[in-house]
């Protein structure tokens, strides 16, 4: 009999952006915070065999912590699937921000979040 396959989801850790941002597309890396989060992660990945990873720096940095902190990753699958959603002309600003120049959009993401497309995105 198989064995379970069991599926990990990970995301990466905080990055450098100011906080309250909507971050999707902008290739920012970890903050020094972000990288300390990871610490904790370590025991439960110590059995995955197969990576798959964004490639913006954030998430190759979330592996490569991992990795010098001795989980064991071969070869890891970069897969530009993974990437995060365009927020763009919303990318980087708040929802504050947002609101105060897009109000009516948001309420159109709201009412239709499976089909809405971010201004520019």
């Amino acid at each position: 009999m198989r064995a379970p396959v069991r599926l990990f989801l990970l995301r990466h850790g905080r990055t450098a952006a100011p906080a309250g941002c909507l971050v999707g597309s902008t290739d920012l890396p970890l903050s020094g915070q972000g990288l300390a989060e990871l610490t904790a992660l370590l025991p439960h990945l110590q059995t995955a065999e197969t990576w798959y990873c964004s490639p913006l720096q954030r998430a190759s940095q979330t592996l490569t912590c991992l990795q010098e902190q001795g989980c064991q990753i071969a070869q890891p699958r970069y897969d530009a699937r993974l990437r995060e959603i365009d927020f763009g002309a919303w990318e980087m600003k708040t929802f504050t921000e947002i609101a105060a120049a897009d109000s009516d959009k948001i309420s159109a993401w709201q009412e239709d979040y499976e089909h809405f497309v971010f201004p520019e995105g």
